[in-house]
Order: C-alpha cells, then sequence, then structure tokens
C-alpha cells in the first residue's frame, strides 16, 4: 500500500510538472517576438487557406508532404480565423507537447526531473529557434517521441491495444511527413524482429507472436494513414498524389536540395542556437548502437537490452529521414530524439561514478 502511494504522488508530481512545463512552453514562444526569414512556414498556411476556399489539395494545390500538418492548420482557421496568430498559436501548442514528450522520454529511461526539465528547455532554447516555424517536422517529431516512449516497454508495446495504438500513430506519421513514417516504420518492423530473438535468448515474454504483432501494425498504420488520406484522395485522384508524394520528392526535391552534414545553408539561425550541439549530438546513437549489441552478446538483463535496442533504432531511424537534408535546420528537428537518447548514456555514466552521482546530476 505503500509503495502504491508513492507511486501514485510520483505520478502526480509528474504531471504537474508537465502541465507546468506546457504552460511555460506556450507562454515563452507567444510572448517571443515573430520570427521573419525564409521559411516553408507561408505555404503551409496558404495551401490551408485555399482549401478553405474549396481548392482541393493536390488537385489545385501543390504540395510534397502528406496533408495532416495542413489539415490541422484548415481546421484551426475554419475555428479561429485565418491569421498568422492562430498558426502561431498551433505551433506553439506542438512545441508544449514536444516539451512534454522529451521531459516523460527522459524520465521513463530512468533520469530524474531536474534533467527531464532541463532536456525539455534546451528543445525550447537551442533546437526551436534553429528553425522557429509552423512546420509539419515538428508534428512529426512529436510522433516519433510519443512511438519512441511507447516503445521502450517492450512488455507493454508487445500487446494488442499498444500495438494497434502504435499503428494508428506510425499511420499519422505517414500522414505528416511520408518518408519520416516509412523510416520508423522500418525500425519498429526491426524491433518485433528483435523481440522475437530475444525470446529465444531469454524465454518467450507476453505479447503476440511476431506474424499476429506485424499484421496488427500493418493493419492499424494502414487505418490511421487512410483515415487522413483518404478524403484527399476521393478529391484529387491518385495519379497526381503518386507524382507529388512519392515521384517529386525522389527527383526532383533531391535534385535541387542537396548537403553535407550539419551545413547551414541560410545563414539566420538565431544567435543562442548552438550549431556545434545540432551537428555533432548525434553521434549518441552509434554509441547507444553499439552498448545494445554488447550488452546483448553479454545476456545481460533483458529489460536494459531492449531499451537500448529501441532507444538505438529510433535514433538510427530519425538520422536516416534526416539524410534526405542532413542540414543544421532538419539535425534540429531531430534533437528531441537524442535528447532522450543522451539523457540514458548520460545516466549510465553518471551511476558508474559512485558517491559523486547526485552533485554530478545537480550540476548538469
Amino acid at each position: 500500500m505503500l509503495n502504491l502511494r508513492t507511486t501514485l504522488r510520483e505520478h502526480r508530481t509528474d504531471i504537474l510538472v508537465c502541465l507546468l512545463l506546457a504552460a511555460s512552453s506556450v507562454i515563452y514562444l507567444m510572448l517571443r517576438r515573430w520570427p521573419l526569414g525564409a521559411a516553408d512556414e507561408a505555404y503551409y498556411f496558404y495551401h490551408a487557406i485555399r482549401m478553405l476556399e474549396g481548392e482541393v489539395l493536390y488537385r489545385d494545390v501543390f504540395e510534397l508532404t502528406t496533408p495532416l500538418h495542413i489539415d490541422i492548420l484548415a481546421l484551426a482557421f475554419h475555428l479561429f480565423g485565418s491569421s498568422f496568430m492562430t498558426g502561431r498559436v498551433v505551433g506553439s501548442v506542438i512545441q508544449a507537447l514536444l516539451a512534454v514528450a522529451i521531459y516523460s522520454g527522459v524520465r521513463v529511461v530512468g533520469a530524474g526531473r531536474a534533467l527531464a526539465v532541463a532536456a525539455a528547455f534546451v528543445q525550447l532554447a537551442i533546437a526551436q529557434p534553429a528553425w522557429p516555424y509552423v512546420t509539419p517536422h515538428w508534428l512529426a517529431t512529436l510522433l516519433v517521441c510519443v512511438l519512441l516512449i511507447i516503445s521502450l516497454n517492450r512488455q507493454r508495446a508487445r500487446t494488442g491495444g499498444w500495438i494497434v495504438a502504435q499503428g494508428l500513430l506510425l499511420g499519422l506519421l505517414l500522414a505528416t511527413r511520408q518518408h519520416a513514417g516509412v523510416a520508423v516504420g522500418l525500425g519498429m518492423t526491426l524491433l518485433a524482429l528483435v523481440d522475437a530473438l530475444d525470446d529465444r535468448l531469454w524465454g518467450r515474454a507476453p505479447g503476440q507472436p511476431l506474424g499476429r504483432h506485424l499484421i496488427t501494425l500493418a493493419v492499424s498504420t494502414l487505418a490511421g494513414f487512410g483515415l487522413v488520406i483518404g478524403p484527399h484522395l476521393m478529391q484529387a485522384g491518385i495519379s497526381p498524389m503518386i507524382n507529388q508524394l512519392i515521384i517529386h520528392p525522389l527527383t526532383g526535391y533531391r535534385d535541387i536540395n542537396k548537403g553535407t552534414w550539419g551545413v547551414n545553408y541560410l545563414f539566420n539561425l538565431q544567435p543562442f542556437t548552438w550549431p556545434a550541439l545540432l551537428k555533432y549530438l548525434p553521434a549518441v546513437v552509434p554509441v547507444t548502437a553499439l552498448r545494445a549489441i554488447i550488452t546483448m552478446l553479454r545476456r545481460d538483463d533483458r529489460r536494459s537490452v531492449e531499451s537500448l535496442l529501441v532507444l538505438a533504432v529510433f535514433g538510427a531511424s530519425a538520422i536516416a529521414y534526416t539524410m534526405s537534408l542532413p542540414d543544421l535546420v532538419h539535425l534540429a528537428m531531430i534533437m528531441p530524439i537524442t535528447l532522450i537518447v543522451t539523457s540514458e548514456l548520460l545516466m549510465s555514466a553518471l551511476r558508474m561514478i559512485g558517491p559523486w552521482e547526485r552533485v554530478v546530476r545537480i550540476t548538469l
């Protein structure tokens, strides 16, 4: 009974911290000056307004990303008026939810509240200013973070209801940024295969068999994706959508948008953005992957192995879909995932220093 009360108190505290994080994020972003610069933001606002005026996305309006973000903007404009302020609120709410997701992910990997809050603030202080606009990239990052948090508990992630939830979220990710959905979907398939391998190494764990797991994930992903893409498909037709969502990103977009890792094309990053951190922080992903392989070969604690594998797979998936244009802006957009991976690595390092752990953790 005492443990149950302690657990409930812990959850209540975390919920309170999340609410404060969300509120402070929205207030902070709404009070900041409106950023001016070369951005995709105006296109998405304009596309949403044209939809409200009766034009059809992918038939009358050319767009190379899947439509969920534009649908959300169109709904917000319909309810609250077509203004920059409405769009700014939408972007601020996404960033607030992203701060909560980072906090939750860092807590799930075993870090304390101070480090979790710090990670959320790093996103707002360093990553978000690298591209402080209302674009599908941030919504996609939020969905990836939620999928990562669910996947970290493999016993939960393998049960029927949670597989359906993951599939629906993956479908929404596909409907936000299609190549991100493909990369993360392949990563989640790999995790299901690793679960089957772990069953051979440690014994059968509760959850659905591999075949049923993959079928459930695929069907629910198609359901989530179809729920968003279906109305657009019925209005625009399949041919223009294939041209704009598949052929153009693989040809026209790639012919124009080429760059090396961490290059700064725009030279308009906010002065308090830290380019070196954006560029080199993803290096924690191969380090985590190596640790996962070593831990698996040594047959250490299964839960530790699974957590490391999930972090490595999601980190690698984020890097993979960023390779379409790995400039500083796009690296900033995967920073929430790498912050969660980094927090686990920091906690593992802190546990090795013994009695100084608490002092160093508070300092960090």
